[in-house]
């Protein structure tokens, strides 16, 4: 529990600064004060069904407006079927793994990248 307390204190934190990303544990956004900025499953299936345009949400990955992000394991079955391979690929270019607190892997905007 001490772990998830930790990771709620970031996502607090990170809520003051801007809009927090979640595929896991949504609910630390919303505890923080902040809506929901997606439901990355239902953004995913609406983008393969041709009615949402990811296109706005990548420009906002790689200008680093997310100062946070709470995701499963990148590259996993689960973390692709969420993001899709155009939103992952923003993410992967623009956010490091900053830790990890069990499955959860906790991402901050890289220095390396454009932002």
């Amino acid at each position: 529990l001490e772990e998830y307390d930790r990771l709620y204190q970031e996502v607090e934190a990170a809520a003051a600064e801007g809009p927090v990303l979640a595929d896991d544990f949504m609910g630390m956004v919303v505890l923080a004060g902040q809506r929901l900025y997606l439901q990355p499953f239902e953004y995913q299936q609406l983008s393969t069904a041709g009615m949402w345009d990811e296109a706005g949400l990548i420009d906002q990955i790689e200008s680093h407006q997310f100062p946070l992000l709470v995701l499963s394991q990148p590259g996993s079955e689960l973390y692709l079927e969420r993001w899709g391979t155009a939103i992952s690929g923003a993410i992967e270019a623009n956010y490091e793994v900053s830790h990890t607190v069990r499955d959860l892997y906790v991402l901050r905007p890289s220095n390396d990248s454009e932002g």
